[in-house]
């Protein structure tokens, strides 16, 4: 285990950043140049994940939504070479957004979950084989997650444990919460009554 690992790849955004740890390879290998990147095949301003003949999966309608799945990943990842080193492999990927799901998996994983933003329900893409269990169709984020937000979100070991890290604090933090912690509905939405279910 390494405590001070880096990757020193440019840009820093999540799409080619996981993209560059599934691999193990830089942009120029694996294809991801960045969350939005111009695609010469659709000739315009694509999104990392958007494959235009995937469907979404796991909601009642998906009219509307952007088809999603590994298309513009140009190489192999971790998931890819458990799958050929044992065909019997099982490589799930699951994170809160699709980018993180899809490019995690790879091309050969035989499922990807991500939320659903508006629904907090965890969906996925017909790019990937079978069919959509039952299962994940019963977990909704607000459900699973309604302790954890109520409760709040507070670093989880003593000052001391953070030497390493930059201040809690700065200028390039933007964006609609509070940069530092604690992380609580009563601190970032504070006209909200304690236990409102409006922001989740």
């Amino acid at each position: 285990v390494f405590a001070n690992a880096h990757h020193p790849h440019v840009p820093t955004n999540t799409g080619p950043g996981h993209a560059t740890l599934s691999t193990g390879a830089y942009m120029r290998v694996h294809g991801i140049l960045n969350n939005e990147f111009y695609d010469p095949a659709l000739g315009r301003m694509g999104y990392c994940t958007e494959d235009r003949s995937a469907r979404i999966v796991g909601l009642p309608d998906v009219s509307g939504l952007m088809g999603m799945s590994p298309r513009a990943l140009q190489t192999s990842t971790l998931g890819d070479w458990l799958k050929v080193a044992d065909r019997q492999s099982k490589v799930c990927a699951v994170a809160q957004k699709d980018r993180g799901s899809i490019l995690m998996g790879g091309k050969k994983a035989d499922r990807a979950f991500w939320f659903d933003n508006p629904t907090t329900g965890f969906v996925s893409s017909d790019y990937y084989p079978g069919k959509y269990p039952d299962w994940a169709g019963k977990i909704v984020g607000r459900e699973v997650l309604r302790d954890s937000i109520d409760k709040g979100w507070y670093k989880a070991f003593p000052e001391s444990y953070y030497s390493r890290s930059r201040e809690d604090v700065n200028e390039f933090e933007t964006g609609n919460f509070l940069p530092d912690f604690p992380h609580t509905l009563a601190r970032t939405h504070p006209r909200l009554p304690e236990g409102s279910k409006e922001v989740v």
